[in-house]
């Protein structure tokens, strides 16, 4: 049993060490958390605070979640853990 066991153990623990991410992932990520992170209550404090409901603050989350995201992109690339994959949303 151990020699069974033994390939199976060093195959999770290569796995488990280098975790790889595809292209533009953490972009697509912080994008989506941006929006709803901050750019939902930057939108109604604009709202609230200038009595104006055409201040919507998912423009802003979306950018300042797209810079985190690239910025998280550019050291997983430096890093040389991206897959030379990439996807749409």
């Amino acid at each position: 049993m151990a020699k069974i066991s033994q390939p199976v153990h060093r195959t999770l623990n290569c796995t488990e060490a280098k975790k790889r991410y595809r292209k533009k992932d953490y972009l697509n990520q912080w994008m989506a958390l941006g929006m709803s992170v901050f750019g939902i209550p930057i939108g109604i404090i604009f709202s609230l605070a200038f009595g104006n409901f055409a201040y919507i603050g998912i423009p802003i989350g979306m950018s300042l979640g797209m810079a985190i995201g690239a910025s998280k992109d550019q050291e997983v690339a430096k890093e040389n853990r991206q897959l030379p994959l990439e996807y749409f949303i």
